[in-house]
């Protein structure tokens, strides 16, 4: 009973043990990404004439960059190796993958 609940939460698992190191790793910086965007600092739109570098941690600053590069190379990477427009299984031919570049490029 229980192999087949595992089996449900994924159906299609990688064969390749660093794509999935490579999905965990992805996961685990969206996660740290949401938990630094709640330390973010807001005040400074409380003060007139006040600009978000008054304020802030240079610390969550840095990690946001790392961030950002990390997933800037995650999006290179994937359209490298599948292409990005051409073919059936090119990145934009994935609708996570069109969301996902549309994040980085607003990012």
């Amino acid at each position: 009973m229980a192999r087949k609940s595992i089996v449900y939460l994924n159906p299609l698992p990688s064969p390749n043990p660093i794509s999935r190191f490579f999905d965990h790793f992805l996961t685990l910086c969206i996660v740290v990404n949401a938990i630094i965007m709640c330390f973010n600092d807001y005040t400074f739109r409380l003060i007139p004439g006040g600009s978000e570098q008054d304020t802030g941690n240079p610390n969550l600053a840095l990690a946001k960059k790392v961030i950002t590069i990390i997933f800037i190379s995650e999006c290179a990477l994937k359209v490298l190796a599948m292409g990005f427009l051409l073919g059936h299984n090119s990145y934009l031919s994935d609708s996570w993958n069109k969301m996902d570049f549309i994040v980085v490029v607003i990012g």
